[in-house]
């Protein structure tokens, strides 16, 4: 069993095995792999057989959610592959939570989890890791500082092997 978690860009942590490979130190393993305990085999890659989990943390993100969501949404439909958007509104003062339900309404592929106050990006970000259906799961900011045009290149990595 391969278990890895490969978000985007500055928030990238690698889990169990792959831990190991890439040096982290013993105790970093293992405050990795208690934190993400759920484990599931990964999926053939490619075609439909393979889901992808995108969890995005917002906050107060009501002016450029509707560009992220369009967009994302785009680039998932060219992807050879199923997918989730997770959204976990982290106590918002603004529209957020409006948008996310009615993404969520609107489109079978989306689900959003409301938190009650602000409890930080890395609480969103765990909430969503906990409600992940996927074979790999990708963290990225609704702000767009991750384009979504990158995850049909983080995927092909992925099924190359050599990440």
């Amino acid at each position: 069993m391969r278990k890895i978690y490969f978000p985007m860009g500055h928030n990238c942590v690698i889990v169990g095995d792959e831990a190991k490979k890439w040096g982290y130190p013993t105790r970093l393993r293992w405050m990795i792999n208690l934190v993400f305990k759920y484990e599931r085999p990964v999926g053939k890659t490619g075609g439909k057989g393979m889901k992808l989990s995108l969890v995005v943390p917002c906050y107060n993100e009501q002016e450029a959610l509707p560009i992220f969501y369009r967009e994302t949404k785009k680039v998932m439909e060219s992807m050879d592959c199923d997918y989730e958007m997770i959204f976990v509104n982290d106590g918002s003062k603004d529209g957020t939570l409006g948008l996310l339900k009615e993404f969520a309404k609107e489109d079978d592929h989306v689900t959003y989890i409301g938190f009650s106050r602000n409890f930080g990006k890395e609480a969103a970000m765990y909430a969503g890791f906990c409600n992940v259906t996927g074979d790999y799961a990708a963290v990225m900011d609704a702000d767009m500082q991750d384009p979504p045009s990158l995850l049909p290149e983080m995927l092909a990595i992925l099924e190359t092997g050599e990440y």
